[in-house]
């Protein structure tokens, strides 16, 4: 079974904090529950996210390269 999840993450940002969100869980046949809450405010989320860009962006260059040397013989 497929679901989705929306999230309205509203007005606010990591360093604030954001006090009104809403989170819609919906399922294949149509249906959803909604979930309202809040989240705190988390700058350590903000390098953690650069972090993972900085790691994932490394990886993807060195299967780049891994595939040009499969692929064109370089």
């Amino acid at each position: 079974m497929t679901k989705l999840i929306v999230l309205n993450l509203g007005a606010g940002n990591i360093n604030s904090g954001f006090s009104h969100i809403t989170a819609q869980l919906r399922t294949e046949k149509g249906g959803f529950e909604q979930f309202i809450g809040s989240l705190p405010p988390n700058p350590k989320l903000a390098e953690l996210n650069q972090n993972w860009q900085t790691f994932y962006q490394a990886l993807h260059q060195r299967f780049d390269v891994a595939r040009r040397r499969l692929f064109e013989g370089k």
